[in-house]
């Protein structure tokens, strides 16, 4: 009885892959109905064969989208669109390049309020460590 739900199992996988072979499925970014020969096919880890859900066009278009993004990033700071060139770049912990979400020009302009504040905070110490120093010498 096993043996024989198996054959029938398999006989039935068997026509419903044919049947597939011949419809047409929907491409969910252009949601056109295209026959399976439009689209890539993998096998999973179990062996069986599947379909990727974008049809061929499609999925050259994301590529084409995804490495020519790339190439071009917004800043956080001035909200301009620009190439990578104009980024600083590191390394993170598993040794992929990132790039910082901040312009090099923006970066120097921050970089130049910090060392005013800095500037301008040493010089309010300075003087007061003047003036009690003053006060100390003068026994006020």
């Amino acid at each position: 009885m096993g043996n024989l739900f198996k054959c029938l199992s398999n006989a039935l996988k068997t026509i419903l892959m044919e049947k597939n072979t011949t419809d047409e499925v929907q491409c969910i970014t252009c949601k056109q109905f295209l026959p399976l020969s439009e689209f890539r096919s993998y096998k999973n880890q179990s062996g069986s064969i599947g379909y990727r859900r974008y049809c061929r066009e499609c999925e050259l278009k994301q590529g084409r989208e995804r490495y020519h993004g790339k190439k071009r990033m917004q800043c956080n700071v001035c909200k301009q669109v620009l190439p990578l060139s104009k980024f600083r770049n590191y390394k993170n912990q598993s040794g992929s390049v990132r790039y910082r979400r901040s312009c090099r020009n923006c970066e120097a302009k921050a970089e130049y309020i910090r060392c005013q504040k800095r500037k301008s905070q040493l010089s309010q110490e300075d003087n007061f460590r003047f003036l009690d120093f003053y006060r100390k010498m003068k026994g006020v």
